[in-house]
């Protein structure tokens, strides 16, 4: 009888054993594989337009690293759009100056020298509107 239990806890150590190094397998082999797939993931030309809308309204800790990691994007064709009621706050100065920087910094801008249309609302009105802004 004991000879049975000793055998059959080997065997499930064995099977654990098993599992777990697989699982280290699998793992090892994702942590590779990941920058590859990502880096293809964000250059692929096939990829649909990709419009973010950002709305904006408290100007709190994080909040230019949060937004920056939102604009920061590899697509082909993307699109950002911020949108805040109080137009003159804090959290949207530091907005216009990290779609500034976005600008500077991203493809479409280096491609075209610049973008085709912006507007500025309060929510209820158009306030400003410019076309071949660069």
């Amino acid at each position: 009888m004991s000879d049975s239990i000793f055998f059959l806890l080997m065997a499930f150590c064995a099977l654990y054993w098993a599992v777990s190094v697989g699982f280290l397998v699998i793992s090892a082999a994702a942590t590779i594989l990941q920058p590859r797939l990502a880096a293809r993931r964000g250059t692929r030309a096939d990829q649909p337009p990709v419009s973010l809308v950002l709305p904006v309204k408290l100007l709190e800790q994080g909040f230019a690293r949060a937004q920056g990691s939102a604009l920061d994007q590899l697509y082909p064709r993307f699109e950002a759009i911020a949108s805040a009621v109080e137009t003159n706050s804090p959290a949207v100065e530091t907005m216009r100056a990290l779609f500034k920087e976005m600008f500077h910094r991203g493809v479409r801008y280096e491609e075209t020298g610049g973008v085709h249309a912006a507007a500025l609302t309060d929510g209820r009105t158009l306030l400003q509107h410019a076309e071949d802004i660069g």
